[in-house]
């Protein structure tokens, strides 16, 4: 009976929340991005959807002159934060981190594409599960949240991402 109330209640919250989707605040962001953002950057604000919790915009470091240096200190950062590394190529890197939740697990992912002037694009989002997943987001057909991201989500990004650079990450 206790998981039921805690579920109903979580429900509750959601429908209260500003539901829909916008451009976030600078403080929404480092929330979601907890450890992953340097205190000393540029942050340009895209897009962020308050029903399936996921972020998308980009930041450059004030001080760090040398490109490649942005994305690994993000990598340096996200590690040390617990995320598990899925991806890593030159300008592109994909994270994960599974975390049990009172009632659901909660699967991130990350995708991060530096651009060639220092920026660090970066697509965030959050679902809810369950039961633990047996892979990664992508490997979850049939779950609402990760079909909505694949259809919705992750080609705003690669939009978001190609406008700058005229390349998909």
């Amino acid at each position: 009976m206790r998981k039921i109330g805690q579920v109903c209640l979580a429900c509750l919250a959601g429908l209260l929340t500003g539901c829909g989707e916008g451009v976030p605040s600078e403080q929404e962001i480092r929330f979601l991005c907890r450890g992953l953002i340097p205190e000393e950057c540029y942050i340009v604000r895209h897009y962020i959807n308050y029903d399936v919790d996921c972020v998308i915009f980009r930041f450059r470091e004030y001080d760090e002159k040398d490109t490649s240096r942005a994305l690994a200190s993000f990598v340096e950062r996200a590690q040390g934060e617990g995320w598990e590394v899925l991806r890593r190529e030159e300008r592109v890197s994909t994270f994960q981190r599974m975390r049990p939740g009172p009632v659901f697990f909660s699967l991130e992912t990350i995708t991060t594409a530096l651009s060639d002037d220092g920026w660090v694009y970066v697509g965030y989002i959050q679902i809810d599960l369950r039961d633990k997943p047996a892979g990664p987001m992508d490997s979850l057909a049939d779950h609402g949240e990760a079909r909505w991201a694949r259809r919705f989500f992750w080609p705003e990004f690669n939009q978001f991402y190609r406008m700058r650079e005229g390349r998909d990450p």
